[in-house]
């Protein structure tokens, strides 16, 4: 039977077999000044006879965790997207939600985000890609596209990656509110209401982005009412105030509205449009 390898020699073999403590014998290794020369000569010798080699990943640990507190780096996780304005969670609420929280967290595991822009003029993907490894980044936090993408041209493979949403269809770890739960809930609150003809307006951009699971638990729930109680959803290229009177007036529809677009229910509010 193959024995299999032999287990690698550590420190703490080097200081049974001289006598020392394992501390001692890490500090000769390193030519620390505490060690008489002597000692250190012995030790060295006595680890080469046994096969001993340093581990740089476990040196460069002891290294880091050697230093003062306050001298320690803050790791740094990416926070990679293609919205075409640097920081859009200054403007989306939904993504200035996603943005704290994630900072929060990743403070508490030492970390820090750092903006990714890809769609920064005249970046290009390879090039973030390079810039993002020399600078030692390891993971990424992927918020996504403006607009719903089958994928986009960025090698992924050396990080570590975790989107939110699903506007970007690369096949990734993620981290997604539950659209169509939130449906089930806003229907039975609406009808707890009294509201009992909802009607649902989305764009085909945001349909998309979500992977219908708003207009699916819609139409799933359509098929337990009455048929007097059932509005076609309306979905559009483009949520205008034409479009949605269109749908609204056709027959006349009193009903109580949800969509994602909040500037255009501000705009039907102001219309005197029931929203």
């Amino acid at each position: 039977m193959n024995p299999g390898p032999k287990p690698r020699p550590t420190v703490k073999l080097i200081a049974a077999k001289a006598g020392l403590s394992g501390a001692a014998v890490s500090l000769a290794l390193r030519d620390h000044p505490s060690i008489p020369p002597a000692t250190r000569t012995r030790i060295k010798r006595l680890a080469d006879q046994l096969g001993y080699r340093v581990d740089p990943n476990v040196s460069r640990l002891m290294a880091y965790l050697r230093q003062r507190p306050q001298a320690r780096a803050t790791g740094i996780i990416g926070v990679l997207h293609l919205f075409p304005t640097a920081k859009p969670w200054r403007e989306n609420p939904s993504l200035r939600r996603i943005h704290t929280a994630a900072t929060e967290r990743a403070a508490q595991f030492g970390y820090e985000l750092e903006e990714c822009w890809l769609a920064e003029p005249g970046m290009t993907a390879a090039r973030k890609r390079d810039i993002l490894l020399a600078r030692g980044i390891e993971g990424l936090l992927v918020l996504g596209t403006p607009q719903w993408v089958e994928n986009i041209d960025f090698d992924f493979g050396p990080f570590a990656c975790a989107a939110t949403g699903y506007s970007l269809r690369t096949p990734l770890h993620r981290s997604c509110q539950h659209q169509y739960q939130e449906m089930f809930i806003a229907l039975a609150h609406l009808e707890a209401l009294g509201y009992r003809r909802p009607g649902l307006v989305l764009t085909e951009d945001s349909d998309r982005r979500t992977m219908q699971h708003w207009s699916a638990a819609f139409l799933a729930a359509q098929r337990h009412w009455a048929e007097s109680r059932r509005i076609p959803p309306l979905f559009t290229p483009d949520l205008n105030e034409a479009a949605f009177r269109t749908w609204f007036r056709a027959p006349r529809r009193k009903c109580r509205l949800w969509t994602n677009n909040e500037h255009m229910l501000t705009g039907f509010a102001h219309q005197n449009v029931q929203g």
